[in-house]
């Protein structure tokens, strides 16, 4: 009887403890479960904000540029409507095509000239309570091209898909919708969108949703544009075989407390601002390095250091995420000083070896502001034997700041020997007399230009206008995004002196695998 009791004691403290095991288990799968969703969502919400902020600048970009070309008094596709609206282009913050339409046909754009023969639109799939004319993922006049129309009046605008190129390669199972409040119309399907159906109704789950999917939303409170932001296998019960099953409950027991408490301390309470500042601090800013190459005689007289920042989990950050995060969060002098240090110990030995070769390196206004940054910039170039006259400072031409500080600035740097270049040149608002003023010895014209050579309008007008700009005020003109032999012989005939950078001469890689 004792020892029946005693094995019955056994087998009944077993199974408590067999029990506890499992309900311990499946607390720290649901916790788990808690955890990830939490962590998804974040991304999600973080995600989605960023698209509708990009989303929203366009929308308000297409807008003045419809109502500035509907405005025009010229007759239209005329040799002065087609000269304004080549102006309105150039000037706009997101330039794609504008053109005249008439009766549901395009009848000339400002790429493209006068059309041969009209081009027929299909009926406008929205119409906005303004009277704008809406098309999602139709092709654009020469049907190679597949983007988003709005039109207004006589007036079309045709939406380059360059301000979204960095959200279409996201994440794996990361779908994201630009749509309208009612979901009715969608704007734009980016990442892993295509093939995929928009959710319904408000587009969110909640925490205890075992679905393999999440989604997140947030709306504009001035324009009627959301957007909604997936993402697939969130659910951390799928999928699971019963080995994986028995380990996980086993484990989650012992270390499910722990590693839960830890794991919500160290991701929880951090903002992505503070993730931002933790990771180039964490030594996860690196540089990759692309060719410039001066086009007439294929010989490469210098680099671009461009900047690279991975997560912990060794997922690329987009640089205008993070160098916009930097800026706002009050550290991208960090970011300068970790470019600066890393680009010029990688190229010293090229530098030192190669006559007339240089590096480039890009700055922000607040970088050009800062009063230390010079002197740092000095005592970095003679620490590593080099001079300062193999540097050159990038800075972009849509640069926020007072005109006259950001060119007293600018002098500093120059009077002791740097370089300075105007980056995108042709996407901000710059005029001759402006340009005039800037202490710069280049420009870069931004690759959506030369992308366009070939086409008669943009290749014939702008590409041009910009070499003849250089010429005129003596500049070094560099010509971003060449990618064919067409491209690079159509701007040495324009421009025999010019610098050119593209796929053509090579892609941006680390400083050991670029070539000799």
């Amino acid at each position: 009887m004792q020892r029946s009791a005693r094995k019955y004691a056994w087998a009944v403290g077993l199974a408590g403890c067999l029990l506890g095991c499992l309900i311990g288990a499946v607390i720290g799968l649901l916790l788990g479960q808690v955890v990830s969703v939490e962590m998804t969502d974040r991304q999600l919400a973080r995600h989605a904000s960023v698209v509708l902020e990009r989303a929203v600048h366009v929308a308000q970009n297409n807008s003045s540029v419809l109502s500035a070309a509907d405005a025009l008094e010229t007759t239209p596709c005329s040799d002065a409507d087609l000269d304004a609206l080549r102006r309105i282009s150039f000037l706009s913050e997101y330039p794609g095509d504008v053109g005249r339409v008439e009766s549901g046909a395009v009848l000339c754009t400002a790429l493209w000239g006068r059309l041969p023969l009209p081009v027929v639109l299909p009926p406008p799939q929205r119409v906005a309570p303004n009277g704008t004319e809406l098309w999602a993922n139709i092709p654009n006049v020469d049907h190679k091209i597949i983007t988003h129309v709005s039109s207004r009046g006589n007036a079309i605008v045709f939406t380059s898909p360059k301000p979204f190129q960095s959200f279409q390669h996201g994440d794996d199972g990361l779908a994201t919708w630009i749509v309208t409040k009612d979901h009715k119309y969608t704007y734009r399907r980016l990442g892993g969108a295509d093939g995929l159906t928009l959710p319904p109704g408000k587009a969110e789950t909640s925490w205890f949703d075992m679905r393999l999917y999440r989604a997140v939303s947030t709306c504009s409170a001035s324009l009627d544009i959301c957007v909604v932001a997936s993402k697939n296998a969130v659910n951390v019960l799928w999928p699971l075989d019963a080995l994986f099953a028995s380990v996980a409950m086993l484990g989650a027991l012992s270390g499910g407390g722990i590693s839960l408490a830890a794991f919500l301390y160290r991701y929880g309470s951090r903002s992505f601002s503070e993730k931002i500042r933790q990771a180039i601090e964490g030594g996860r800013l690196t540089l990759v390095y692309q060719p410039l190459v001066r086009i007439h005689d294929r010989q490469m007289v210098g680099v671009e250091a461009l900047a690279r920042l991975t997560d912990e989990y060794g997922e690329d950050i987009a640089p205008d995420v993070f160098i916009k995060v930097a800026e706002e969060g009050g550290f991208i002098d960090r970011v300068a000083r970790i470019v600066i240090r890393t680009a010029l110990k990688e190229m010293r030995s090229r530098l030192k070896a190669t006559a007339g070769f240089h590096c480039g390196i890009n700055l922000s206004t607040g970088d050009i502001l800062d009063e230390t940054l010079c002197d740092f910039l000095d005592r970095e170039v003679k620490s590593h034997g080099l001079e300062p006259s193999q540097v050159v400072l990038e800075v972009t031409e849509r640069a926020t700041a007072d005109p006259e500080q950001l060119i007293g600035s600018m002098e500093k740097f120059r009077q002791r020997g740097y370089a300075f270049y105007l980056d995108d040149f042709g996407t901000g608002y710059s005029n001759l007399a402006y340009l005039a003023h800037l202490p710069i010895s280049g420009i870069k014209l931004d690759r959506m230009f030369t992308q366009a050579i070939g086409k008669e309008a943009m290749g014939s007008t702008i590409a041009e206008n910009v070499c003849a700009v250089a010429k005129a005020l003596n500049l070094q003109l560099i010509v971003e995004g060449i990618e064919t032999e067409e491209q690079a012989q159509y701007i040495d005939r324009l421009s025999p002196a010019a610098i050119g950078q593209g796929w053509l001469y090579g892609r941006p890689v680390p400083a050991e695998k670029l070539r000799k």
